[in-house]
């Protein structure tokens, strides 16, 4: 009887199964539109599509999932279905589909999640996104078989053929996983997937766990970057909930590959955060001379949903160098800038928002250079001949104009022709001057002029010269204030 209920269980599923397959789903979005900033793309890397199927699983058709994922604001997905479901034949037919789906709006990235050998029935799965050809990742077949690569081979088989290859949600623990061993973390993977936003959902502490992973491999100077990723199968409900952002000039699968290769990403649940320190930003090597400091131009995007950024944390390696808290609702663009940087170092940064929504991104490594303190003298004398340059016109420019179209003016003294444009009023103003003047050189002590150019007891014969030009008179308000 028992046999008989299991048989039965099993053709219910294999039945749901293939009607949900074929079904064709309508898609709306409630909510808002996912935030952006320009040449940052947003997507999944770990989604299953129907060609990862068992009595259990089963993910979405490329077609349906390619609405869905434009309707939430999603730009690529990269597929990465079960090496032990995936038949090495359907290959070619995943690829087609893949493309044919693709255009210059919205990008499917061909690949696989292949199980690694890690005993008789426990394995550990890698993302081989991008890659030419089919890799075998057998788990337990009925003949108690199977056609595995190790760690070392399968990371060294995505590699050779192009691909970008991350460790799948490595801290996540079931009784058919294995974990990834110390040695194996040496190896020269692209990076860790260490948001999976299906298992996240139970266990936060498995992205807690992945941030340490990678903190350690930062120190050793690994230059190993972080992923995120649904590990949803056909659930659109968590399709994107946790993005990974790529930069690149080109929505297309070798822009968007490269951008995954490079770490050129960030990943979050929520706001959107990018930081230049000049052409250079995350995944990339910036030079920095120890003549200057590290300048930043820090970019934020979020939605209501989110919230505002209320806190960015920068971390100049793994110490915390400074919090950044903007005042705004959505202030677009910071520039920070930091001291002289006396060795290399890397900067990576966690933006949180006042709803709970946080982003981590990949570090920019800063590689300082002594610069020659004649380079030094060069660069400032190269600064003001070029503001020489810009000044010389504006100040002999209307010398030559006057000299040009008002040649008999230029030719007279410079009192006459202040006193060709004097109005009435200043002429009275100058008269009153003058007069006040004479009255106070008729009187004994010293003169104006005296008073003010007695140095040490000693008056020069030019500061004894009575002359008005010497003496001083405050003007305020265009009236004159004289001694009585």
């Amino acid at each position: 009887m028992n046999k008989k209920i299991w048989l039965l269980l099993i053709v219910s599923l294999i039945l749901i199964s293939s009607a949900y397959a074929q079904e064709d789903v309508s898609v709306w979005r409630t909510g808002e539109p996912l935030p952006q900033i320009e040449n940052w793309y947003a997507g999944d890397i770990h989604y299953h599509t129907n060609y990862s199927r068992n009595l259990l699983e089963l993910g979405g058709k490329i077609k349906e999932t390619k609405e869905a994922a434009e309707k939430l604001g999603l730009d690529f997905i990269t597929i990465t279905d079960h090496s032990f479901a995936l038949k090495e034949e359907e290959w070619p037919q995943l690829v087609r589909l893949a493309s044919e789906n693709s255009d210059d709006k919205f990008v499917f990235i061909p690949g696989e999640e292949v199980s690694t050998n890690g005993g008789a029935e426990r394995y550990r799965h890698f993302l081989a996104i991008g890659i030419e050809n089919y890799i075998p990742g057998d788990e337990l077949e009925a003949n108690g078989k199977t056609k595995t690569l190790s760690p070392k081979q399968l990371v060294e088989k995505v590699k050779s053929q192009g691909g970008a290859g991350y460790v799948a949600h490595p801290f996540y623990e079931d009784p058919f996983r294995q974990k990834w061993k110390e040695e194996d973390y040496n190896l020269p993977f692209t990076g860790l997937q260490i948001w999976n936003f299906e298992t996240w959902e139970k266990d936060q502490s498995e992205l807690e766990k992945g941030l340490q992973k990678w903190k350690e491999l930062l120190a050793k100077e690994r230059k190993v970057f972080i992923g995120a990723g649904s590990d949803s199968h056909g659930d659109w409900q968590i399709l994107g909930k946790a993005r990974t952002y790529v930069y690149t000039n080109t929505v297309s699968q070798s822009g968007i590959l490269e951008a995954l290769k490079n770490g050129n990403s960030f990943i979050t649940d929520g706001p959107v955060i990018t930081v230049w320190i000049g052409d250079t930003t995350f995944g990339q090597e910036a030079l920095i001379a120890d003549t200057d400091k590290v300048k930043m131009k820090i970019q934020l995007a979020s939605n209501l949903e989110f919230g505002r950024v209320s806190e960015i944390e920068i971390w100049n390696a793994e110490e915390l160098e400074e919090v950044l808290r903007p005042n705004k609702y959505f202030e677009p663009e910071l520039i920070w800038d930091d001291k002289f940087l006396a060795e290399d170092t890397y900067y990576r940064f966690v933006a949180h928002t006042e709803n709970g929504y946080t982003a981590y991104t990949n570090p920019i490594w800063v590689k300082t250079f002594s610069k020659p303190r004649a380079e030094v003298v060069k660069k400032e004398e190269k600064v003001f001949e070029k503001i020489t340059k810009f000044i010389s016109p504006i100040v002999t420019m209307p010398s030559i104009i006057v000299n040009i179209w008002f040649d008999p003016i230029h030719k007279k003294e410079p009192r006459e022709i202040l006193e060709q444009y004097k109005t009435d009023e200043m002429r009275k103003i100058d008269k009153i001057t003058s007069d006040a003047l004479k009255k106070l050189n008729q009187t004994s002590g010293p003169s104006i002029s005296e008073q003010r150019y007695t140095k040490s007891g000693q008056v020069s014969s030019r500061e004894t010269e009575k002359t008005e030009k010497d003496y001083i008179v405050e003007r305020h308000g265009g009236k004159v204030y004289y001694p009585e």
